[in-house]
C-alpha cells in the first residue's frame, strides 16, 4: 500500500511539472523581516543560513523525490523557499552561488502540517 501511495504521489507531481502548474506554489524571499512576516503560508520551508546563523540567499536548489526523480529547482530570492508539498519523503539539495558549497537534507512532509527545514553552510 505504501509503494501505491509513493507511485501515485510521484505520478501527480510528475504530472503537475509537465503541466507547468505553479510549481507546486513556490515562493522564495525573506530577506528582511517585514518580507518574512508576510511570507505566504505554505506547508514547508527550507531556510538557507551561515555557521553562524545569519541567513544565506542566492542559493541554486533541486527538489527530489524519494526516489530520486527531480521535481523542481530554481535560485533563492532570500533565505527562505516555501512550496506547497503531498505528503511523502523528498530531499531538498541547494547550491552556494558564491562557493559552490552544496548541502542537503531528507525529509517527510505529513499532511495537515507545518514543515521547517534547514540548511546550513559554512561561513
Amino acid at each position: 500500500m505504501k509503494q501505491l501511495a509513493q507511485l501515485l504521489t510521484a505520478c501527480a507531481l510528475s504530472i503537475l511539472v509537465a503541466s507547468g502548474a505553479a510549481a507546486f506554489d513556490l515562493w522564495t524571499g525573506g530577506v528582511s523581516e517585514h518580507e518574512r512576516s508576510d511570507a505566504p503560508e505554505r506547508n514547508t520551508r527550507v531556510e538557507f543560513f551561515v555557521d553562524s546563523g545569519s541567513y544565506l540567499s542566492n542559493v541554486y536548489f533541486e527538489l527530489y523525490t524519494d526516489t530520486g526523480t527531480r521535481i523542481l529547482d530554481g535560485h533563492s530570492d532570500g533565505p527562505w523557499v516555501m512550496m506547497e508539498l503531498f505528503p511523502g519523503e523528498y530531499s531538498i539539495r541547494g547550491t552556494r552561488e558564491d562557493t559552490g558549497e552544496a548541502q542537503s537534507v531528507r525529509f517527510f512532509v505529513e499532511d495537515g502540517r507545518n514543515h521547517v527545514f534547514g540548511l546550513r553552510f559554512t561561513e
